[in-house]
């Protein structure tokens, strides 16, 4: 199953970077995230790992996360496995800006067909994607508040520090 959302921004993407590729700044919009450790010192880059406190598929859970891309400002993949994921089963959060005359449109895609979950299960997560409290939509609106209400305008540092 695939779950993908879009929403435009009226932020450069620099300025949106650094909200969706640190997953300590994604606990300021998502909700469902409940706790991120970084296992992995410094800043994110790809194959920085962290520990997360993730209200999913089947409850809340401690997951291994892993930024398996980071390809600052326009993708990074955010890798989940454990929690209550059987034990070859993962889920990939892929984030990708693309910018716009106004701003950037930011599209969440969050592969879940690894995650070895059954059929009702999987059914209930696409109706809570779609309807429900979970809807991932309602997470990017409050993303897209919080970016165009953030009182600095200056880059993430993560953009800078990665060139």
């Amino acid at each position: 199953m695939i779950l993908k959302n879009k929403i435009e921004i009226s932020v450069p993407p620099e300025k949106l970077w650094g909200f969706i590729a640190d997953p300590v700044r994604i606990m300021s919009w998502n909700p469902k995230i409940r706790k991120v450790i970084p296992v992995t010192i410094g800043e994110p880059k790809a194959g920085s790992q962290y520990r997360i406190r993730y209200h999913l598929i089947g409850g809340e859970g401690n997951y291994a996360a892993e930024l398996m891309e980071f390809e600052a400002p326009v993708r990074c993949v955010l890798h989940l496995k454990g929690g209550n994921l059987p034990t070859k089963g993962y889920i990939q959060e892929i984030y990708e800006i693309t910018e716009k005359q106004h701003g950037c449109q930011l599209t969440q895609t969050i592969l879940t067909d690894q995650a070895g979950i059954g059929f009702f299960r999987a059914l209930h997560a696409r109706l809570g994607h779609l309807l429900g409290s979970g809807s991932a939509r309602r997470y990017l609106r409050r993303l897209k508040k919080l970016a165009e209400s953030s009182e600095t305008d200056q880059a993430s540092p993560f953009v800078q520090a990665s060139r």
